[in-house]
């Protein structure tokens, strides 16, 4: 279950990182399908 927290911890920093850069609409359209845990 750690890993689980972890991982998705990881992911909300990585979200965001990524909605700083302006690019929140590409994560949606695009890596959210793409995502492998």
């Amino acid at each position: 279950m750690s890993s689980l927290g972890g991982a998705i911890n990881y992911l909300k920093d990585l979200k965001r990182i990524i909605q700083n850069y302006g690019l929140k609409q590409f994560i949606d359209e695009n890596a959210i399908g793409n995502i492998n845990l």
